[in-house]
């Protein structure tokens, strides 16, 4: 990998002088998320101040070629698909609190809906951002490692949970979370609302390490002891996309117990779909019945929910604030309800 050159341009009693900071291999030895984005920060402090940064061709054909695999990643990635290897889960499914979810993933993946076009634009300049982060964490001065790894968690009865981690800072495994200002509020006050099993996708990542490796996966400060249980230190650095804040959240992490591991074997190797996990909720005071946000976000929510409003089906009206999926329909919305994918009148607009 090659060098790359910060040239720091300043004024000083009135001549133009220049520093140089040549960064290549990791300089920084802390280990910690608070202190990696504060040396992000003081590089991107230094660069609004008039800092250039000229790089090798070695670095910018390697920064060139990381944001273009982000970009395709992005753009082809997250398809419904039928899972080409039987007995294969994924960390990014495990962690959510809904089994039938998990099931219909394995199972019915043909009865999910496609994501639209405006989601796939945000998963793909998502993933850009993360790996625009991950650059910059390099040109700060830290070591990034194991990029885009896979790794592979053993379950019992011959399943196994597989996926590709984000990378280690100087050792240390990260997940890396580009998030809407809502959602990065969320994390910044200590991801108290976990509704969609990140802590279960980290911990996923940081057993499959261990089971892989043992302690010489980690360094001395990511694991510990902890009465006569092994704890694995991982983080959350997240990127506030709209505002460009960044936040870390580090945490110890038990391992998957095999209860953990048997339980979820239990809820897809089964023909029999899982019991649904949540309730509706009151939409208001108007007696109306709709998802809860873990459902609305589900792909499979019409196919779970196709026996709501008396075996009609879900109903979808567009209120100012979002769509607002409705199971129980006691007084009609005066809102445009979705009809086979185009909005029909109920009324006055809200």
């Amino acid at each position: 990998m090659g060098l790359l050159e910060l040239r720091v341009f300043y004024q000083s009693s009135g001549r133009h002088n220049r520093r140089t900071y040549v960064v290549g291999k990791a300089t920084l030895k802390t280990t910690r998320g608070d202190d990696v984005q504060r040396h992000v920060r003081n590089l991107l402090s230094k660069v609004c101040k008039g800092e250039s940064i000229e790089t090798s061709d070695d670095a910018s054909a390697r920064i060139a070629d990381s944001l273009g695999k982000a970009f395709l990643g992005g753009l082809l990635g997250r398809q419904r698909i039928a899972r080409s290897e039987s007995k294969v889960l994924h960390f990014s499914e495990i962690g959510h609190p809904c089994p039938r979810k998990l099931w219909y993933n394995v199972h019915r993946p043909d009865m999910g809906e496609f994501i639209s076009p405006d989601t796939k634009l945000k998963f793909t300049y998502g993933d850009i951002i993360e790996e625009v982060y991950l650059e910059l964490v390099r040109i700060a001065g830290y070591e990034v490692s194991n990029e885009q790894d896979t790794v592979v968690l053993n379950l019992p009865d011959g399943w196994v949970v597989r996926g590709r981690v984000d990378a280690r800072i100087n050792g240390t495994l990260i997940d890396v979370k580009s998030a809407s200002s809502f959602s990065f509020d969320n994390f910044k006050k200590g991801l108290h609302n976990d509704k969609f099993g990140y802590r279960m996708q980290l911990k996923g990542y940081l057993s499959a390490f261990f089971e892989q490796g043992g302690n010489q996966q980690f360094g001395k400060n990511d694991i510990r002891r902890i009465q006569g249980r092994t704890e694995l230190y991982g983080e959350f650095h997240v990127i506030d996309k709209t505002l460009g804040h960044l936040t870390c959240l580090g945490e110890w992490y038990p391992l998957i117990s095999d209860m953990e591991k048997s339980a979820l074997v239990a809820s897809v190797d089964t023909p029999v779909e899982p019991e649904r996990k949540f309730s509706a909720i009151p939409e208001g005071k108007s007696g109306n019945e709709k998802l809860s946000t873990e459902c609305s976000y589900c792909p499979f929510k019409r196919e779970c929910w196709k026996d709501s409003n008396g075996g009609r089906g879900l109903r979808t009206f567009l209120y100012s604030n979002g769509p607002v999926f409705l199971t129980k329909v006691d007084k009609e919305p005066k809102v445009a309800e979705l009809m086979n994918d185009q909005p029909k009148s109920n009324g006055t607009a809200e």
